[in-house]
């Protein structure tokens, strides 16, 4: 199933967004990035969450999507 052109672009944004700020050199923490945010698809909700980890010369992110009982 393929995504919308507003949720995939809504997903996107968060990802570019947060890659700017690693890029700046930004160092992920426990308070760094912690977003969440929802879509739905084909009547299935979906929660993604954007944590930061690692260290100045190694961050990352790591992405986490839950698909919400229906």
């Amino acid at each position: 199933m393929p995504l919308t052109g507003q949720t995939r672009n809504a997903i996107l944004a968060q990802l570019d967004a947060a890659f700017a700020v690693l890029e700046a050199g930004g160092v992920p923490g426990p308070d760094f990035l912690h977003q969440s945010f929802e879509f739905t698809l084909s009547g299935q909700r979906y929660i993604v969450q954007m944590l930061g980890g690692g260290t100045a010369g190694y961050p990352w992110l790591d992405l986490r999507i839950k698909r919400m009982p229906a």
